[in-house]
């Protein structure tokens, strides 16, 4: 550690050859990063003058220089990645394995009566809109769930992640890339109750900073076990999940609202933005869920202060195998027929 607080360090190969470590990142409250290769930003320069006059050279220069991984690309997705494009995030990872069809047109931006009728890929609507936006955002796709090993690996490589999905699987994977590759994790979620007569009961949202080593969104209640088994079968199985009565109920859809999951969404956003320029009166420390009723007009801040059993064995693990201690992402799983 250098006097200024910057740590450097150098890595060893199989045959004692060294390298320097290109980067550092600590995932605590606050995420700190240290890179020491420069290739410059792509980002155009025009886009980015607002931004410069709101959070400084610095960390615009950071913004610049992230790779970002975004799971789930519809109502809060799309809004999430709209943000993060338009603040010159450097390059975007999206992963979502649906199509446009008409239920998403009330939603996700960028998306089109056309691309509904063709069944266009939600995450290459997304990649148009960042390509068609013009400002040098670098863009990889995946059409296809988390639970692949490609995804896993290209997320790992992420500096940041944020889980906009509705299940329990994808905020496991996601808890689990979290863990083993030391990365700073926000998860949102949107809950609205309708009475079925017109009204609404309620609405609520919640955004959730996961710090490796530190409370999960499992310990945090934000899915369980009996949803997640379910989940993962009827991937995997759906003839089977339709046979066993003792499996979970996974529901196919819920309601929407573009209104509320963008507020949802940039409070998300936000709470990054205050992770890698804390700017609140309030230590980042202090923040680990940001809740929002709607119905009450109330929003607060709560600390998640008990530790993840589960997740905290496998901080650091890095590339084992199989990856993520998972066998149906070992890098030998064989098809069966």
């Amino acid at each position: 550690m250098l006097p200024d607080g910057r740590i450097f360090g150098r890595v060893f190969r199989e045959e004692m050859q060294s390298e320097p470590m290109h980067k550092v990142l600590i995932a605590g409250s606050d995420v700190l990063i240290w890179r020491y290769t420069d290739d410059g930003s792509k980002i155009a320069e025009d886009a980015q003058l607002r931004n410069r006059q709101a959070f400084g050279e610095k960390t615009v220069s950071e913004l610049n220089k992230m790779k970002v991984g975004i799971v789930g690309c519809s109502g809060t997705g799309s809004i999430t990645i709209e943000q993060l494009k338009r603040l010159g995030v450097g390059e975007l990872v999206l992963v979502d394995p649906d199509y446009i069809d008409g239920l998403n047109l009330n939603r996700i931006i960028g998306s089109k009566r056309s691309d509904a009728e063709s069944n266009v890929p939600k995450t290459e609507v997304m990649k148009r809109e960042i390509d068609a936006l013009g400002i040098g955002t670098k863009v990889t796709v995946f059409d296809s769930d988390i639970s692949k090993r490609e995804v896993v690996k290209e997320l790992a490589d992420c500096d940041f992640l944020f889980s906009c999905v509705d299940g329990a699987e994808g905020r496991h994977i996601l808890n689990l890339i979290s863990s083993f590759y030391v990365l700073p994790l926000i998860d949102m979620g949107v809950k609205l109750n309708a009475d079925g007569k017109g009204g609404i009961n309620n609405i609520f949202g919640q955004v959730h900073f996961v710090q490796p080593g530190g409370s999960s969104l499992l310990n945090r209640h934000q899915y369980g076990l009996d949803r997640l088994l379910s989940e993962s079968v009827k991937r995997i199985d759906g003839e089977e999940h339709a046979r066993n009565q003792y499996l979970a109920s996974v529901s196919e859809s819920s309601p929407a609202v573009i209104s509320i999951n963008m507020q949802v969404s940039a409070t998300a956003v936000n709470d990054f933005l205050a992770r890698i320029h804390p700017f609140r009166n309030m230590p980042n420390s202090e923040v680990d869920v940001i809740k929002i009723d709607y119905t009450d007009c109330v929003s607060y801040s709560e600390q998640m202060k008990e530790p993840c059993t589960f997740f905290n064995k496998w901080i650091g693990k890095g590339d084992i195998e199989p990856l993520l201690n998972s066998p149906e992402l070992s890098r030998h799983v064989e098809k069966v027929y």
